[in-house]
């Protein structure tokens, strides 16, 4: 069933509504008819054994010893009996038991049923096999009249008017089959231009679909071009990361191969092969970051949702990230001083993930900052921050900090333009809001807020 297309789904679907729809109510049909027909035919049982048992009986009969009638009293019996003979058969018995009277071989084998005797009415219904039964006393009580109805006839009448409500069904499926198939294929057009258009859409095709359709399928076409828009986004993204990435890691490697040239022309020199291995070591120490910092980057980024949660002890974190920070801060004249309360609020994290955020913003307030100067770690109720006194940064700078390979000018510092990249990455996967701000009156603070 889930192999098939949609519309066979919907016709098979919708026959199979109309043929249950159609047995429930056929059925509700056959016992509605079944129990009028009955009611019918025991009221016509009702009045036709009272209309005989009414008459002078007496004069119907002959004598007591005879089941035949002459001419003249047969045509008052069938005064009496106005029904069909084939569907009706009746007799007469007398209080004792005799059979008086019989109308035909049907009814010759009836034994009088002595209930009618005790009933309070006079009449008395009952049901054979074959026959549905009504026996009733005269009027003067000397006789008792026996009608039946003989099953069948009621059976057969029944199916006969099942059939010929039917008949017309034969003939109003097959337009219903088609009207159906046909309607349903005209509905589901708009899908099926919906799936070419898709399945024609090349992959640099940037354009978004045509929302002017049915209000039922607006929404997935409004979706789909929200789909677009973030995949347009992202591919553009990722495609100035590859071209700033390829542009940032061909300087330092440019600059390897120069500095190498100048090594080798400076194998007699012994100064001059010195200062060209240091500018090598420089190169390759700022290609490894680059890749370090973009393997980071990307490993942050392609994650949705974090997988090692713990309770984030922050102090024990700071102190740590401090500890491995230590010496290259005190090789500048870096000081570095953490405050905090003791109650402040625990966050859910990735232990990882928030050092290596830690890591990223007190090894930049080491590298862009000058010698003497003072970083303040302050840990609050619901935030972190990070406050140095250096020089801050330009307003430019400012507005763009956390785009990729952002760098101030003139920067002599290694770097990447990665680090608040990452930082904010991680911000947004422990759902913290990070603001960057200039200090008066002088000085850059970093906060995160929980």
């Amino acid at each position: 069933m889930k192999n098939l297309s949609l519309s066979l789904r919907l016709v098979i679907l919708m026959l199979l509504v109309f043929v249950i729809s159609s047995l429930i109510s056929t059925s509700i049909s056959m016992y509605q008819t079944r129990k009028s027909l009955i009611e019918l035919f025991d009221t016509q049982l009702y009045y036709f054994a009272k209309r005989v048992s009414s008459s002078n009986i007496k004069l119907l009969l002959n004598s007591s010893s005879t089941n035949s009638l002459d001419n003249e009293n047969h045509r008052i019996v069938e005064k009496y009996m106005s029904i069909e003979d084939d569907a009706l058969t009746f007799s007469i018995f007398s209080t004792k038991g005799d059979m008086l009277y019989t109308d035909g071989e049907d009814s010759k084998d009836f034994i009088l049923n002595s209930k009618v005797l005790k009933t309070y009415d006079g009449f008395y219904f009952e049901e054979s096999d074959e026959f549905r039964i009504i026996w009733m006393l005269s009027s003067d009580k000397n006789f008792i009249v026996v009608v039946a109805q003989e099953k069948e006839y009621v059976n057969d009448l029944i199916f006969d008017t099942l059939e010929d409500l039917f008949n017309p069904w034969f003939f109003i499926l097959p337009f219903l089959i088609i009207t159906t198939i046909v309607l349903i294929r005209k509905e589901l057009k708009p899908l099926n231009e919906l799936s070419k258009e898709l399945s024609l859409k090349n992959a640099d095709d940037n354009s978004f679909l045509n929302e002017n359709t049915t209000k039922e399928l607006r929404p997935v076409i409004k979706a789909l071009n929200s789909l677009f828009k973030k995949i347009n986004i992202m591919i553009e993204k990722e495609r100035r990361f590859t071209s700033n990435a390829a542009h940032e890691l061909k300087t330092p490697l440019a600059a390897l191969k120069i500095q190498t040239e100048v090594a080798k022309l400076s194998l007699e020199d012994k100064d001059s092969l010195l200062k060209s291995l240091d500018n090598i070591e420089i190169g390759v120490d700022r290609a490894t970051r680059m890749v370090t910092q973009l393997l980071a980057l990307s490993r942050v980024e392609s994650i949705k949702d974090l997988e090692n949660f713990s309770t984030i002890n922050w102090v024990e974190l700071i102190n740590t990230t401090i500890k491995e920070l230590k010496s290259k801060a005190e090789k500048k004249d870096i000081s570095i001083n953490f405050i905090y309360i003791k109650d402040y609020k625990s966050i859910k994290g990735e232990a990882f993930m928030l050092s290596l955020l830690l890591r990223n913003l007190l090894d930049n307030a080491i590298n862009y900052n000058t010698q003497n100067t003072n970083i303040k770690i302050k840990l609050e109720k619901n935030s972190l921050s990070i406050e140095d006194d250096g020089k801050g940064v330009s307003p430019e700078v400012l507005k763009s900090i956390g785009e990729r390979f952002i760098r101030p000018a003139g920067q002599k510092q290694i770097g990447s333009g990665l680090g608040f990249s990452i930082v904010k990455q991680i911000a947004k996967l422990h759902n913290l809001n990070i603001t960057f701000e200039n200090t008066s009156p002088k000085g850059f603070k970093i906060t995160l807020f929980w």
